[in-house]
């Protein structure tokens, strides 16, 4: 979101932001808004505000758990699709690969990008999340 609207990297915006993205390859997965995902029948309204209150009770659990071990959930993607029922479920893991996170104290990145931007392992950074939890984990 910084890039695609020329915000400065890590601003802490007021509120969540939920982006809707039409899981195409072939378009490269096009932001679409509610109208778009009724109309192509993708999800009813009232899905679409499930999916929207999951979006956010996750989001605020994860933020919360990081929040405890000194790491900052700085955005999130969660895929949402239907099972073989037709049933609209969370359709894919969430894990660091899926998430921005970076170090509360230092900034340092624990995510993917420290591949894209040539900061370091990832696997260093992932480990280093586990470890925070775990710690947290043991503590209790």
């Amino acid at each position: 979101m910084a890039r695609i609207l020329g915000l400065e990297e890590g601003k802490k915006l007021d509120t969540t932001v939920i982006d809707l993205r039409y899981n195409n390859q072939k378009l490269g997965k096009p932001l679409i808004n509610r109208t778009r995902a009724v109309a192509l029948g993708l999800m009813t309204f009232e899905e679409l505000d499930n999916v929207t209150q999951t979006a956010m009770r996750i989001n605020e659990l994860l933020k919360q758990k990081f929040e405890e071990v000194g790491i900052i959930l700085v955005d999130m993607k969660l895929e949402f699709g239907r099972a073989a029922d037709g049933k609209l479920i969370l359709s894919d893991e969430i894990s660091p690969d899926r998430c921005r996170l970076w170090d509360k104290t230092t900034g340092e990145k624990l995510d993917k990008d420290r591949f894209r931007h040539d900061e370091g392992s990832i696997t260093e950074a992932y480990e280093k999340v586990y470890d925070a939890l775990n710690q947290n984990l043991c503590e209790k």
